[in-house]
């Protein structure tokens, strides 16, 4: 029971590591395109 808490443990924080990382990338991604537009 607790090792099977464990690895869902584990495979939560993945996902919202993985989540965070997506997120911060579109949001740059964004920002660059943004300042690009306006620069024009």
């Amino acid at each position: 029971m607790m090792s099977t808490w464990i690895i869902f443990n584990h495979i939560c924080v993945a996902i919202v590591s993985f989540t965070l990382t997506l997120q911060t990338q579109f949001w740059t991604i964004q920002i660059a395109f943004l300042s690009s537009q306006n620069s024009w």
